[in-house]
């Protein structure tokens, strides 16, 4: 009897013994598995970022908000996106396009759709007026329209253009005096319209032409393919930057990705003069380079977003609590 107990002990020893010698053995190689697994995308800040950041993607089709520590703290797919606002409700406004509609819609922070204007046609740019109307842009009939919180059209600005649909224009500004910039994208114009459609000023650009703004000074600061240029009312260039002026100072090591030429796009003057760029590479060219970045006057970069993964095509940039008149 007490062989057959210490048999069945010696047997029960060495399972167990097995047992335990194999978890252990497990957990030695976990790490090694655990080490294939490809690394998430981190977020990735070169310099000091102090603001949150709303950013339009256009190649990914997202509206993204940006902690100051480079962390992605809220999103929502929004197809084709090049323009978004983070309006004063906490909501987030933003343009679409995709399967031959486009528009506006107003999300908030739930993630939820709480107004939607919907045309025929894509829709690069969209502004929240004063009023509470919103400005939307419509490059299939080479118009702006304002809408209001019914999505009724109150008010129409036909525009003058040689090349429309697709390349019309990208962004458009209703400005403090009522009249229009608009950035004609292919054509390489920014032209100011009065409400009655009248052109007030004209602007050449050296590529197709992005964005426009109007600063408290009254000259006019503009992005094209070509990078960033302030005009005075009399049509000089009173301050310009190239790519070639900030590249040195831009991931990766000083040099463009591989694939094509990045493209400041989208802009925002902060009140200490500083510019805020979204800086597109195309549909999904390249690995790495500064998606967003801030740049003084002196062209001396402050910071650099450089996670592509999250936000591989940007085409739009808001900070959100930069103190002062918002200029975007």
């Amino acid at each position: 009897m007490l062989r057959k107990i210490s048999l069945v002990v010696c047997v029960v020893g060495v399972l167990a013994g097995l047992f335990f010698c194999g978890n252990a053995t497990a957990a030695k190689k976990a790490p090694a598995k655990a080490a294939t697994v490809a690394p998430s995308a981190e977020p990735l800040i070169i310099g000091k970022l102090k603001h949150t950041v709303i950013a339009a993607d256009g190649s990914s089709g997202k509206v993204l908000k940006i902690s100051p520590e480079g962390k992605i703290v809220w999103e929502f797919s929004v197809s084709k996106c090049h323009d978004a606002w983070l309006l004063p409700n906490g909501n987030v406004l933003a343009a679409y396009s995709g399967r031959g509609v486009g528009g506006a819609m107003e999300i908030s922070p739930e993630k939820k759709i709480v107004w939607k204007y919907e045309q025929k046609g894509e829709c690069q740019s969209v502004q929240r007026l004063a009023d509470g109307n919103t400005l939307v842009a419509d490059p299939a009939r080479g118009r702006l329209v304002e809408v209001c919180k019914k999505g009724k059209i109150v008010k129409e600005l036909k525009l003058k253009y040689k090349r429309g649909g697709h390349a019309l224009m990208r962004y458009a500004r209703k400005l403090a005096s009522g009249n229009y910039l608009v950035a004609h994208h292919h054509n390489k114009v920014i032209r100011e319209y009065a409400p009655d459609g009248k052109i007030v000023l004209e602007i050449k650009t050296k590529g197709p032409a992005f964005s426009a703004l109007r600063l408290p000074n009254g000259n006019t600061m503009c992005s094209d393919w070509s990078g960033m240029n302030e005009i005075d009312p009399k049509g000089k260039v009173v301050w310009s930057m190239t790519k070639a002026d900030v590249l040195r100072q831009m991931v990766p090591e000083g040099k463009e990705v591989a694939k094509g030429e990045a493209i400041m796009a989208g802009i925002q003057v902060l009140p200490n003069g500083n510019l805020a760029i979204a800086n597109y590479f195309g549909h999904g060219r390249g690995a790495r380079g500064a998606a967003l970045f801030e740049v003084t006057r002196e062209k001396k970069v402050v910071w650099q977003y450089t996670n592509k993964m999250a936000l591989p095509g940007a085409l739009g940039i808001h900070i959100t609590d930069a103190k002062g008149p918002l200029l975007r």
